[in-house]
């Protein structure tokens, strides 16, 4: 298993971290994890780092399905979503780019702490910006 979800209640956050080789599968346990942290709480910002993640070899088909579930999600829709990745980490690329023609919502940074102070700005429930 190559992440950890954690509930930062002090920021009203999801606090997703990958790590090592991650797959598909491990993409899609770990938003399962995010997903019922949201249901019990009122977080609405979710920090997304694969600073210390390589993809997995996962068929193009596997990782559209999964870009399609994220980006129908309806709760993700109402959260502000942080993607934390170093320019030269090729993990999240597909993924985003898929994602993002079908609507979906997020910013993608370089570092960790401009990706924290944007998702800090807004309050949870306030419309959230796609990427800018």
């Amino acid at each position: 298993m190559g992440f950890e979800v954690s509930h930062d209640a002090a920021r009203g956050m999801v606090d997703v971290r990958y790590f090592d080789r991650v797959k598909v599968a491990d993409r899609g346990a770990a938003m399962d994890q995010t997903l019922k942290i949201l249901a019990a709480t009122n977080a609405r910002r979710i920090a997304i780092d694969f600073n210390d993640a390589v993809t997995g070899s996962d068929l193009f088909q596997d990782t559209n399905a999964f870009a399609t579930r994220v980006s129908t999600n309806a709760v993700l829709r109402h959260c502000r979503i942080a993607f934390i990745g170093a320019q030269s980490n090729r993990f999240n690329v597909v993924v985003e780019t898929l994602a993002e023609g079908r609507g979906y919502g997020f910013r993608r940074f370089f570092e960790r702490q401009p990706a924290l102070d944007w998702l800090m700005q807004f309050a949870p429930g306030e419309p959230r910006q796609s990427a800018e």
